[in-house]
């Protein structure tokens, strides 16, 4: 009797399952109190020792950030960690894609910046990384001022993006970091949409004749931050402009994507190659878009609100650190 009734809950869960498509397995996986990240992780490192040295005995209050870089023209790819003490000053630790650690920075304020600059360097948290094997070197660019890490290097140019109040607006530095352009140029967006990521890519040609050159993706979100009506649009914008000027308001002059509805506004939005990852309003779980703006697919990484993670530009892997265990963990995206 009890093997005919677990049979038949097999059968009815299967058909669910049919019918339901991956929404009703996202759900599923929403439920349980493991993190999805567990079960797609290809590998990991305890970071324990390090980081409670860093932080101190006391237990200060502190925050993290993940950043996975690729270069390609070398094609050397790193995983940074950014470790921050409030308060107090970060610690900057490299990794390979196998999570061995190679190297780590120190600098004593708060700085987020992540990119491969115009000399190909690696440039996060104002720690530049550069060099085989990979050498740290503090205190670098040390722009004076914290911006968002948004930001990229393309023809001898730094460009760093950020949201100041009601405006979106960048500046540029020269490939040595030096003679930026004041005051920061603005990308004239409405005054309700906020900056939550980037993509630039220079494999990509974009393919609107109109738009020549590498695109550069913005990533806008408006409405409420954390609220039902929450969306998303992507913006595409070519990098030769910002040598120049961006023809503003960027809404009137380039590419606008389709709003996508019910995205966080307090997440983070992610570029890959296989599709744009941005957080919906229902924790841990996550879009996979295309660049138009498509729905690709729904799925689910960890049971928490947000979580320090970052995807590699191939869209093979993505990064999380737990808090709780001060582990950072590899993992397959499936996509």
């Amino acid at each position: 009797m009890v093997k005919r009734l677990l049979i038949l809950l097999l059968i009815i869960l299967s058909t669910l399952l049919c019918l339901s498509g991956c929404d009703l397995v996202v759900t599923i996986l929403t439920l349980s109190p493991f993190p999805g990240y567990l079960s797609q992780a290809v590998a990991s490192v305890d970071l324990t020792g390090e980081i409670e040295q860093f932080i101190g005995a006391g237990g200060e209050l502190w925050q993290n950030d993940i950043h996975v870089l690729k270069n390609d023209s070398t094609g050397r790819e790193y995983v940074f960690l950014i470790i921050r003490r409030d308060p107090g000053g970060q610690r900057v630790y490299a990794f390979d894609t196998s999570l061995e650690l190679i190297t780590k920075g120190e600098i004593d304020f708060h700085s987020n910046l992540s990119l491969v600059d115009a000399n190909d360097d690696f440039v996060v948290g104002d720690v530049r990384f550069y060099g085989d094997p990979l050498t740290s070197q503090a205190y670098y660019p040390n722009i004076g001022y914290n911006w968002d890490h948004y930001a990229f290097g393309v023809a001898g140019s730094n460009y760093l993006l950020n949201t100041t109040g009601s405006d979106i607006s960048y500046i540029r530095f020269s490939n040595t970091w030096t003679s930026p352009s004041y005051p920061a140029t603005p990308l004239g967006a409405p005054a309700e949409m906020r900056l939550q990521g980037i993509g630039y890519d220079p494999q990509v040609l974009d393919p609107h004749t109109s738009v020549p050159g590498n695109p550069v993706y913005l990533f806008l979100h408006g409405g409420e931050q954390d609220k039902d009506e929450g969306f998303l649009q992507i913006v595409w914008t070519p990098a030769s402009h910002y040598s120049t000027t961006l023809l503003s308001p960027v809404f009137s002059n380039y590419p606008v994507q389709p709003r996508v509805d019910g995205v966080r506004g307090d997440s983070e939005v992610f570029y890959t190659r296989k599709g744009v990852v941005a957080q919906t309003r229902t924790r841990g779980r996550y879009y996979l878009l295309t660049l138009n703006g498509e729905i690709k697919k729904r799925f689910q990484i960890s049971s928490e609100d947000e979580i320090p993670l970052d995807f590699d530009i191939d869209g093979d892997y993505y990064y999380v650190f737990d808090e709780g265990n001060f582990r950072l963990y590899k993992a397959n995206t499936g996509f």
